[in-house]
């Protein structure tokens, strides 16, 4: 009969601070060495499955760092021609919205209390050896007033290409006088920059073109 304290402290290094057991025994002990055993096997058994929990974990927060890199990528390349269509739908950021359809014009009354000047610009690409200019400097139009302007394109190259006058049939929407932000706008520039169009790329032609 042994009546006595047995003080047993693990030997792996992650365990040693952590498990600390003082066993009372208060009848015979006939195998302390299986006791142990069993003790160091059981604890390092918990000590690879949380490793094996922990790296899990790891791996899983990876894979998800990773699809929001490449969500946040995607987002980040679209945001442009996102922004370019939103822009030119209402107008905004200096863009321009252009109408082919003639439909509801003879609808538009003009607004002869506010008149703009409306100035022309023509520039030329780089690549291209052509004379491109207004023909006129300046138009006044009145607010929902159709007006005609003309640019001239002169070819100065050996190339049997003809130069043609290009008509600009525009307007400026009534809604622009009552925006707030438009109430010092007296004046607006058209500018167009004169490209070398692909073959075969077909030209828009507007319905209200006979």
């Amino acid at each position: 009969m042994l009546l006595g304290i047995l003080t047993f402290t693990s030997k792996l290094p992650n365990l040693s601070k952590c498990f600390r057991i003082t066993w009372l025994n208060s009848g015979p002990v006939h195998n302390t060495k299986a006791l142990v055993r069993s003790f160091t096997t059981t604890r390092c058994c918990n000590s690879h499955q949380h490793r094996y929990q922990g790296g899990v974990r790891n791996k899983s927060t990876v894979y998800y760092v990773i699809a929001l890199g490449v969500l946040v990528g995607g987002l980040s390349y679209a945001a442009v021609p996102l922004y370019r269509l939103f822009c030119q739908s209402y107008s905004y950021g200096g863009t321009t919205s252009a109408n082919h359809s003639a439909e509801g014009l003879e609808n538009i009354v003009p607004n002869s209390k506010r008149i703009l000047k409306i100035r022309f610009n023509a520039d030329t690409s780089s690549s291209l050896t052509w004379d491109f200019k207004p023909q006129q400097a300046e138009l006044k139009v009145a607010l929902g007033e159709t007006a005609l302007a003309f640019y001239t394109a002169t070819n100065r190259t050996n190339r049997p290409i003809d130069g043609v006058d290009m008509p600009v049939f525009f307007y400026i929407d009534p809604d622009f006088g009552e925006d707030p932000r438009m109430e010092n706008i007296e004046s607006i520039t058209l500018s167009y920059t004169f490209f070398e169009a692909k073959e075969g790329a077909a030209l828009v032609k507007p319905p209200y073109a006979k």
